[in-house]
């Protein structure tokens, strides 16, 4: 065999036996490394090379005849049957995700000006989307602390009611209100901002002085109060303090106070020692004269000397009503406020408080009372009882403890247990186990109205303020009794020398009045069908007009069915019956016989000592014409005074000063016109002035006041009082003496007169005292079906004065049944309560809301499309949250989404989607011209069969 050069047997050498005693060098180590490391990386890759030939097809040598997938080879001729339907190869889904963002400067600026609210056009037309999500956002925190939202402050002056000023506009009392500027405050800056913009409207609906407004936001305690103040210049220097005295006496012409009134001095200087701080403030003065007053402070003066300077303001309080519940985007919620207007609680006045003894006697026998006012209250008489000091006589029980058991109202403590004697009631007597002082102190409490607690009540909590006793007992207390409808006894024990009793209500202190509404439903006793139904119903109360919901009235055709049994009276027979526009041809009377039909009513009855509310029964001339029988010249022709004697057929009712006027006069020349004043003469002869003399006398004419005096009569005491001004108004006299500014003539409790041009033609019978008898209630739960949100924050008017402490009104909706209540704790708001020249952010002396002047924490981003949140409050259509975890003028790239998926099928297409970003109380949010953008990540889904690109021949894909 031939071999050649290249042959391996010819070229194969020997390697050399390696030498391995020594250390081999580091540089051949890193050598051989380097070679190993190669040659172990080219032979994997070699590997994964021809293991991916195997799997592609392009190492398949595959023709007709060697293809086993051809359908040359696979297309077999089968005879006989088989399934027809075509079997197609699997279809798979392929999901295309999409990138959208989204730029408020791209909306349509003049369909949408503003970037918290736009449609827009997502650049192309979606198919069969499967999800929707939100992938990033950029988003500026412009949403400072006071914001267009809620920097609005309005209130309502009482001087403006007093003084009877209107405004040309809204033909009510002018309502004030300021803006303050949109920013980023703490409490110092926020009282300075509002503070200066209260300050910077005039009163006197903007024609009088600056309103002088104080403002404290003390952070400490979270109480925001807001005082008004109406000031009067002081002349130069008007205090003098004495050395050695801490009395400060203020020198103001005709100042008008009076011992006891809380004057304000404000911008007062230092003097002698005494700082501005102590001198300037509220004070209780006293009257020296018309011309100085005196006030005493806790420093006294180092000098006798005169000062204060030349700034100083002399105040007293100017009662306001901030309308934060019925105006929007305001500044309560910030401050602590409730969203609702300036108002009074509902209170039952205290008459007395002073200790009260009891002892507890104990029957042999059964006394079948019970704690009802047939036994409380009532006298019982007691004898033998051996008692020291004496309790023998008649005495009031007090309470029913037990079946054996009675609490009576003795004079003073018995000095130990009896166990004799007898009680007597009615014709009854009982032998006695058992007299033991009762365990407890115990103090009655005396109100001066109806507090409207019962027995049942026994054990509950009431609470009690401002009382004047020693001790008071201001704050909360538990009823041991309930002695009367005036009367409740509490545990405690008065200081001798410490018991209240006043003559005034208000002063001695007060118990928010105890479920202060009933709802009314009225029971069916009867019904007469016909073309008009008349629903019978006892004592009803009713009005044409009024609402009324049918329930369990079967009828005939059905009643119920019409709009839900609501229908509208349409006239009241008597107080028994009324009638509906409905035709009736029968009635199922099994539901009247069981007492289960009724009318539910809207009306609701407010009990409310002293509520102020007044209406008016009568309007009528108070001067009828007088008819002249003679007019008879007596002119003074020494003087030249020229005069006539006027004799009336009646007494003419006349005083010295009268203005009158004469008409149909048949002197010569005529006297009809005027005006004339008046000297009596007789009562029926008076002597009228001339400007010129008459020729000759007369017979007939008559005379009426120039200036005619009208009567009103109203229905509670009107508490006016003569020279005071009243407005009138729903008046039905002809013509209407609806006006305010009318000056008071008072001629009884009941009753006053005005004057009003030429007297009315026509006599009226209703009426009301004041603009209107609008109210607010707040603080209501929920009565007879009525809920708590339907009754508090709307305005009502009172339909009837029922008496001085009781009116009723319609509510927004039917009783559901008869129920008292209400709360223990209910306001009111109106024309005539809430008024206060100190307005704070609390309510029973508890806070309502502590100051938030941290900002919104999150915005909403909603789209009704892709709305996936769902949310407590009023904002829907949620699709993300974006959190305001930076400080204003920052931006903001945090956010909480959930995608919007399409589950039980894609969403067939989209091109447009619509945003808004709004606060949590669904206001937009303003971006103060900023904008915003985000990012949407769209996933579609895409469908693909096995046989896409399939060889019709070889039956795979190309």
């Amino acid at each position: 065999m031939d071999i050649d050069e290249n042959d391996m047997l010819l070229t194969n050498t020997f390697i050399p036996t390696p030498q391995l005693e020594g250390e081999v060098s580091q540089q051949s180590n890193e050598e051989f490394r380097k070679y190993y490391t190669t040659e172990l990386n080219q032979r994997e890759e070699a590997f994964l090379r021809r293991s991916l030939d195997k799997m592609s097809i392009r190492s398949l040598h595959l023709d007709e005849s060697t293809d086993a997938n051809s359908l040359l080879n696979t297309n077999v001729f089968t005879n006989g049957g088989g399934d027809p339907t075509l079997t197609s190869k699997g279809i798979t889904s392929k999901e295309i995700k999409t990138f959208v963002s989204i730029d408020s400067r791209d909306r349509d600026i003049v369909l949408y000006s503003k970037p918290n609210h736009f449609k827009i056009f997502l650049g192309k037309t979606f198919y069969n989307v499967k999800s929707i999500r939100l992938a990033s956002v950029e988003f500026p925190n412009t949403n400072a602390v006071i914001n267009s939202n809620n920097n609005r402050i309005y209130w309502r002056n009482q001087e403006d009611i007093d003084a009877n000023i209107i405004d040309s506009v809204t033909a009510t009392y002018p309502v004030y209100n300021v803006s303050l500027r949109v920013g980023s405050y703490i409490s110092t800056t926020l009282q300075t901002e509002i503070t200066s913009k209260l300050g910077s409207i005039k009163r006197r609906n903007k024609t009088g002085d600056y309103h002088y407004f104080t403002v404290s936001l003390d952070l400490d305690t979270d109480i925001v109060t807001v005082t008004s103040l109406l000031l009067t210049q002081a002349g130069n220097n008007p205090l003098t303090v004495t050395s050695g005295l801490g009395l400060v006496t203020v020198d103001a012409a005709s100042h008008g106070f009076q011992t006891g009134d809380i004057v304000y001095i404000v911008d007062v200087k230092s003097l002698a020692g005494i700082n501005s701080t102590t001198l300037g403030g509220a004070h209780e003065i006293t009257r020296l004269n018309a011309d100085q007053f005196q006030y005493e402070v806790n420093i006294k003066a180092g000098d006798t000397a005169r000062g204060g300077g030349n700034t100083v303001k002399i105040g007293r309080k100017a009662p306001f009503q901030l309308l934060f519940g019925e105006n929007p985007y305001t500044i309560a919620p910030n401050v602590g406020f409730p969203i609702e207007n300036s108002s009074k609680r509902i209170d039952t006045y205290i008459k007395s408080i002073d200790n009260i003894y009891l002892v507890q006697v104990r029957l042999r026998s059964l006394h079948n009372f019970n704690n009802t006012y047939n036994f409380v209250s009532q006298v019982c008489t007691i004898s033998g009882a051996g008692t020291t000091p004496s309790i023998d006589g008649n005495k009031v029980i007090a309470r029913i403890i037990d079946n054996y058991t009675i609490l009576v109202i003795v004079n003073s403590k018995i000095e130990s247990d009896q166990f004799s004697g007898q009680v007597t009631f009615g014709a009854n007597t009982f032998d006695i186990v058992s007299i033991i002082n009762y365990p407890v102190d115990t103090v009655l409490v005396s109100t001066f109205t109806n507090h409207n607690y019962n027995y049942t009540d026994i054990g509950k909590v009431i609470s009690l303020y401002d009382t004047i006793s020693k001790p008071d007992f201001d704050g909360d207390n538990n009823i041991y009794g309930v002695v009367s409808n005036t009367q409740l006894i509490i545990p405690g024990n008065v200081l001798p020398g410490g018991n209240s009793n006043v003559s005034d209500y208000g002063i001695g202190g007060s118990i928010p009045f105890h479920a202060p509404l009933a709802t009314k439903v009225l029971s069916i006793t009867y019904v007469i069908t016909g073309p008009i139904t008349t629903i019978v119903s006892p004592n009803h109360g009713l009005k044409v007009g009024e609402e009324v919901q049918f329930d369990n009235l079967f009828t005939t055709p059905p009643i119920l069915v019409v709009n839900s049994g609501v229908f509208t009276i349409a006239s009241v027979p008597d107080n028994n019956s009324f009638t509906i526009d409905f035709s009736t041809t029968s009635v199922e009377l099994s539901s009247i016989d069981n007492g289960t039909a009724a009318v539910r009513t809207k009306l609701v009855t407010l009990s409310f000592p002293y509520h102020g509310f007044n209406k008016i029964t009568s309007i009528s001339n108070n001067y009828d014409a007088k008819t002249i029988t003679s007019i008879t010249n007596n002119t003074d022709y020494v003087n030249n005074i020229y005069r006539v004697v006027i004799a009336t057929n009646t007494p003419h009712e006349l005083s010295n000063g009268n203005i009158i006027k004469i008409t149909s006069s048949n002197c010569s020349p005529s006297i009809t016109g005027g005006p004339y004043t008046v000297t009596v003469l007789s009562a029926n002869t008076i002597q009228i002035n001339l400007p010129f003399d008459i020729t000759s006398n007369g017979n007939s004419g008559s005379l009426t006041l120039n200036a005619m005096r009208v009567e009103v009569i109203t229905q509670l005491p009107h508490g006016l009082s003569s020279g005071s001004t009243v407005r009138l108004m729903k008046t039905n006299s002809v013509p209407s003496i609806d006006n305010g500014g009318y000056v008071v003539t008072v001629t009884a409790t009941d009753t006053f007169t005005i004057v009003y041009g030429q007297g009315i033609t026509q006599a009226g019978t209703s009426g009301i005292i004041g603009m209107n008898q609008d109210f607010y209630l707040y603080g209501a739960s929920s009565v007879g079906g009525l809920a708590a949100d339907v009754i508090n924050g709307v305005k009502y008017t009172v339909r009837d004065v029922i008496d001085a402490h009781t009116l009723n009104f319609n509510a927004r909706s039917f009783a559901e049944y008869v129920e008292q209540g209400g709360g223990e704790s209910l306001y009111i708001s109106s024309l005539l309560h809430g008024f206060n020249a100190i307005q704070t952010n609390t309510k029973n002396s508890v806070l309502n809301r502590s100051i938030n002047l941290q900002g919104e924490n999150y915005a909403f981003l909603c789209c009704p499309q892709i709305a996936t949140m769902m949310n407590t409050g009023k904002v829907t259509n949620i699709f993300a949250r974006f959190l305001l975890d930076q400080s204003p003028g920052s931006m903001v790239f945090s956010f909480l989404s959930n995608p919007k998926e399409f589950h039980t099928a894609p969403l067939n297409q989209l091109s447009e989607l619509e945003f808004s970003v709004v606060n949590h109380d669904a206001s937009l949010y303003d971006f103060n011209d900023l904008d915003y953008s985000f990012v949407l990540e769209i996933t579609e889904i895409v469908d693909m069969t096995d046989g896409f690109n399939l060889s019709s021949r070889r039956g795979i894909t190309n």
